[in-house]
């Protein structure tokens, strides 16, 4: 990650987590469960996310990061629709 890079200096990154997605059909496939669709992976998938903020921690602040998750938390729960 950037962040390993750059310490400290990077306030944050996307991750978009590849790995789950491909899991997720391989076991689908492996299930006998697989449709040809198109597949979201987003919050509630944990398709996305952000980093755990190791070097930034003190910088943002856990009242900013606490925000954050709260808004992930409300995204996953269907609390904020988002399009």
């Amino acid at each position: 990650m950037i962040n390993d890079i750059v310490k400290g200096q990077v306030l944050t990154s996307m991750l978009k987590n590849v790995n789950n997605a491909i899991y997720k059909v391989i076991q689908d496939t492996v299930n006998g469960e697989f449709k040809g669709q198109v597949y979201n992976f987003g919050l509630k998938e944990n398709g996305v996310g952000t980093t755990d903020f190791k070097y930034t921690r003190q910088i943002i602040g856990s009242e900013n990061i606490n925000f954050v998750e709260n808004l992930k938390a409300d995204i996953i729960s269907g609390k904020i629709k988002v399009n």
